[in-house]
């Protein structure tokens, strides 16, 4: 999915409207249709309260209480008192005036603030830009009060489409769920976002597909659609060597089990074998039967035995370690993923310059910050990625995926349950399954971030965000890849 700036979303609407042709109100009211199809799939009839301001994004609230209204909802809109309302929004508040209940309200002390129900959120728009300032403030502040629950139309009243910036109680409506039309906003990829947004919900408004396909965009969303299209199935043909050979290299005192989580992930993302080489030896570890250990050092391993290596998991960063990082920088037949310690000892080495063509980094944002040496980090990320092809992987809450030609792709799936130890090695490992599996790094990137917070989505769908274990992500796997190919 293309991320559009403001200026585009703008553009993409007037495209539609004078090339399908349609008008401006009937394409309002086929967007609050398809947006009221997501709300009755997450709000039961009940009390509505819409709360519009004066552009068309107010117009969207005025012909979903329309609609509502008539699916049995109890529905009462307050238009605020502005100069200068659009036209749309006259318009329709013209068209459905005798069956909505509406007041237009001057000021926010004039309303009773209700205490049941569900807030709609249709104050500003993507048409926002600049300062916040009176009377939206106090609204904002009235509504993020009122302790229910809150819908926002296509974003958050008070941010901004393509940034998240100086976010609070009075700047920004905290939703429960955001229903945007037809596509994420680049401001829904930023942290700051994320605690407004709620869950994400799209609805698809029939904007004009053409527009679509000739915009050009370097920032992308990782969706499942995205994810079926690019993913490569297994032939009837296949063997476990056509697959690839998976070798994990970590593990040290204490930590184990890292490397056996990774190799773990591997095999259950496909990749025909899977090995483990321990940087220090464990005396007694029970490692699945179908992972493989192998006894081999760096001065002798055969690197073309393997389709892909993964660094890190459980290293550590003995003397051991560091040669065993040195050598998968000087070989030549391998890729190689760099993830956890094996990132440390490349920071403190100054080694990313030795890093050839398509090597993964998985860094979270300490190991980020240790690499950089600044807080410059997207303008860094870009310039590496760019001079010497490699592709960056930028764990946070919105992980994002930077690739050799200058695109960034960002996670949609996934929530607060991955927030516990190990699930960065399962990531490491579906990752490096997909890379072995399928010979092409970025492709393993962008499917393994997002099947990684997919198999976590459907493990909170069942048993919520508290309870998540590092393996239940391993176990979660098979039902994510069966859902997503299933679609």
């Amino acid at each position: 999915m293309k991320l559009f700036s403001a200026e585009q979303w703008g553009q993409w609407d007037n495209y539609t409207i004078e090339n399908e042709p349609i008008t401006s109100i009937h394409l309002i009211e086929r967007a609050a249709a398809a947006l009221v199809e997501q709300f009755i799939s997450i709000v039961k009839p009940c009390a509505v309260h819409v709360f519009c301001g004066k552009g068309k994004n107010a117009a969207d609230g005025v012909a979903m209480a329309s609609l509502l209204n008539r699916l049995g909802y109890s529905v009462f809109v307050y238009l605020i008192e502005t100069p200068k309302p659009s036209s749309e929004l006259a318009e329709l508040v013209n068209i459905h005036r005798r069956e909505l209940k509406y007041k237009i309200i001057p000021d926010v002390s004039q309303v009773k603030a209700p205490n049941q129900g569900v807030v709609i959120d249709c104050l500003l728009g993507t048409g926002f830009k600049g300062e916040l300032t009176e009377p939206y403030r106090h609204w904002i502040a009235f509504i993020n009060g009122l302790n229910l629950p809150v819908v926002a139309i296509d974003l958050p009243s008070g941010m901004h489409v393509d940034t998240a910036v100086n976010l609070n109680e009075t700047s920004c409506i905290r939703a429960t769920y955001t229903l945007t039309v037809e596509g994420w906003k680049p401001s829904f990829t930023q942290q700051e976002s994320l605690e407004f947004l709620g869950a994400i919900k799209v609805a698809k408004a029939g904007l004009h597909p053409q527009f679509y396909a000739q915009t050009v965009a370097n920032r992308y969303v990782i969706c499942a659609s995205e994810v079926n299209r690019i993913w490569q199935p297994k032939s009837m043909l296949s063997t476990k060597h056509t697959h690839g050979h998976h070798l994990v290299i970590g593990g040290s005192q204490g930590k184990w089990g890292a490397p056996i989580l990774t190799a773990a992930a591997s095999a259950r993302m496909g990749s025909g074998l899977n090995s483990i080489v321990w940087v220090d030896p464990p005396q007694q570890v029970q490692v699945p039967w179908h992972i493989m250990q192998l006894d081999v050092h760096p001065e002798d391993i055969k690197w073309s035995r393997f389709s892909h290596v993964t660094l890190g998991p459980g290293m550590g960063t003995s003397q051991r370690a560091h040669e065993w990082v040195k050598a998968a920088l000087e070989q030549q037949e391998t890729p190689a993923l760099f993830d956890a310690d094996a990132l440390n000892i490349v920071a403190a080495q100054h080694w990313i310059p030795q890093m050839k063509a398509g090597t993964i980094l998985t860094p979270h944002q300490g190991e980020a910050l240790r690499l950089i040496g600044s807080n410059a980090k997207a303008e860094f990320i870009v310039q590496k990625v760019l001079e010497q092809g490699l592709i960056w992987v930028d764990k946070q809450a919105r992980t994002a995926v930077y690739t050799p030609n200058g695109e960034v792709w960002y996670n949609s799936a996934g929530n607060a349950a991955l927030a516990t130890g190990g699930t960065g090695d399962v990531l490491a490992g579906i990752i490096g399954g997909a890379a072995a599996r399928w010979k092409d790094p970025a492709k393993a990137c962008i499917c393994g971030v997002f099947l990684h917070g997919y198999a976590a989505d459907l493990y909170a769908q069942r048993l919520g965000t508290e309870t998540l274990i590092a393996s239940d992500i391993i176990e979660s796997l098979p039902h994510a890849i069966h859902q997503l190919r299933s679609t």
